[in-house]
């Protein structure tokens, strides 16, 4: 479990307090990998994960290869990035049970 000083990054969305206990049921990606709730206070964007691509000198573009990784805001790589994902941060959290929602 991430202690509430930890910053935590997602690309999962935010869920509200219907629909949260059933999602682990509901979505094989949390059921598989179990899920953690946390009731965050700020959760300002960060950046994207997606697909880069290089602009050749050949005028081509170049598909590369896609590591997972979250590219911020304002970085040169986001200049050729296709996104898949939105990132955000989460800040002043509280680890919550979703049973208690």
């Amino acid at each position: 479990m991430p202690e509430p000083n930890t910053t935590v990054r997602t690309a999962q969305p935010p869920l509200c307090p219907v629909h949260a206990p059933i999602a682990p049921k509901r979505c094989p990606h949390l059921a598989k990998y179990g899920s953690v709730a946390l009731l965050a206070q700020s959760a300002p964007l960060y950046g994207v994960i997606g697909t880069p691509h290089r602009y050749m000198p050949d005028r081509s573009i170049q598909v590369m290869a896609c590591d997972g990784v979250p590219v911020p805001y304002g970085h040169a790589d986001m200049a050729w990035m296709v996104a898949s994902q939105l990132v955000r941060t989460l800040r002043a959290f509280t680890v919550v049970n979703l049973d208690d929602l």
